[in-house]
């Protein structure tokens, strides 16, 4: 590679079922790395196997692609070494304590937390998304860049629509995985949902579970709202996202664990990209993030609280356009790739170049 050529890149991303990446793939490298900023210093190529193409540098993410045993992973990197390629493994979640209470399901199975282990302890370096990540991982690894999540401008816009609904209508959003999340809170929503009847629904993107959802909620107006299947990809959905959630403002609960510990404030940058102001859980993935009152509510995680700060969203409709706006410029103005793709650039760089 000349000093002048792009560096060549290859993901290794996650998957589950050998084809597609899943969203935080696409999130947390791909988007980056294709980004415009940065287009002409990376060359750009990724799949679920290792290329024979000449690169100069692999990104392994999380699992990659949950089949090798250690023995055949440590001959995959060793073929990598003999190339003279950088090896990055690239991480946004503690999947070395996602199960570490008892009762909770066994994944990662201890033998796919040795691969993460391996893969982390082998790499020329690591980079994560909180810099509590980068504790857990640095018993493994010295090497370790925390570069915060940023979302691709372009593929988001703030809904300012009007609508004709005189309710108030607030939301949650997040995968099946954060089920008992919402469980936390059901009281909280079902306390407001009765008292201000008829005026308020609650809506739920996710989850997936209505058997759950209707057993929790019952009678009162709580609605699930399905994703169709061509938006389901991630650049279709943050289209879908933008145009249907029609929420005066969002909510994001968040148990505190320590695997929770290490999650970023992804859902804070959602809402905010798209005009949502939302109340969040007073952990560590919002704490440094949201501001409390200018950009968001912090909420402890307390039935009462809860129920205050969802009261206090639904009278105030002036307290919810101040935090649209702040939490939107904010989230523009600081957490975008236009502004952040070269923090990639520049940690691939020094990682190569250690």
């Amino acid at each position: 590679m000349s000093p002048l050529s792009p560096i060549r890149v290859h993901v290794l991303y996650e998957s589950s079922n050998g084809a597609e990446p899943h969203g935080c793939s696409v999130i947390r490298l791909l988007r980056p790395l294709s980004h415009p900023s940065i287009s002409e210093q990376i060359e750009l190529t990724y799949g679920t196997k290792i290329p024979e193409h000449p690169i100069d540098v692999v990104i392994i993410e999380r699992l990659w692609v949950h089949q090798f045993n250690t023995i055949e992973l440590l001959l995959q990197l060793r073929s990598l070494k003999s190339r003279d390629i950088t090896i990055i493994y690239e991480t946004d979640d503690d999947l070395l304590n996602v199960n570490s209470r008892i009762g909770d399901r066994e994944w990662p199975t201890p033998d796919q937390k040795n691969i993460i282990r391996l893969l982390a302890r082998e790499a020329d370096g690591i980079i994560v998304s909180t810099k509590n990540l980068a504790k857990t991982f640095s018993m493994l690894n010295s090497n370790i860049h925390v570069i915060e999540n940023s979302l691709d401008e372009t593929l988001f816009y703030r809904n300012t629509k009007t609508t004709i609904n005189k309710k108030i209508k607030f939301g949650y959003m997040g995968t099946f995985t954060h089920l008992e999340d919402l469980i936390f809170v059901s009281a909280a929503i079902k306390n407001a949902l009765i008292r201000f009847e008829p005026n308020v629904e609650f809506e739920i993107v996710g989850i997936g579970d209505e058997y759950t959802i209707q057993n929790i909620f019952g009678e009162t107006p709580v609605s699930i709202k399905r994703v169709p299947e061509n938006s389901v990809p991630y650049e279709k959905f943050c289209h879908w996202m933008s145009e249907n959630l029609q929420w005066d403002f969002g909510i994001a609960p968040l148990l505190k664990s320590i695997f929770t510990d290490s999650k970023s404030d992804i859902k804070f940058l959602d809402y905010s990209l798209v005009g949502i102001p939302g109340i969040y859980s007073n952990v560590p993935a919002y704490a440094d993030t949201v501001q409390n009152n200018i950009t968001g509510i912090l909420c402890d995680n307390s039935i009462d609280q809860w129920t205050t700060q969802i009261e206090r969203m639904i009278t105030s409709k002036n307290l919810r356009l101040q935090l649209s706006d702040a939490a939107y410029e904010h989230t523009k103005n600081n957490r975008t790739l236009q502004l952040n793709a070269t923090l990639f650039l520049q940690a691939i760089l020094a990682i190569k170049n250690a």
